[in-house]
């Protein structure tokens, strides 16, 4: 799956192209630290974890409101939504 900024569900994400480290353009997320608030790491953190565009919209659901804000890194949050699923499936409806 080919997950584009047209799949998220929020639209208030940061899109500016000022960073020569875009995960776009090097093909790798650019540091440990996972920018929440940006589009373009929302979208690579998604595509690389989740199949299918259904579950990258409930992970993006959860990472907004229920993922703790002390949890920074991309492993932090990609072990809470894993340890989690079973609520973030039954609570929240994708798109």
């Amino acid at each position: 799956m080919q997950l584009t900024q047209h799949d998220l569900i929020y639209d208030d994400y940061s899109w500016a192209d000022l960073r020569r480290d875009d995960p776009k353009r090097t093909g790798r997320p650019d540091h440990v630290l996972f920018n929440r608030r940006d589009g373009r790491e929302m979208v690579a953190f998604l595509a690389c974890n989740f199949p299918d565009a259904e579950d990258a919209q409930r992970a993006e659901w959860a990472i907004r409101h229920h993922v703790p804000g002390r949890l920074h890194s991309r492993k932090e949050v990609r072990d809470w939504l894993k340890l989690n699923w079973a609520f973030i499936r039954n609570v929240c409806q994708a798109r």
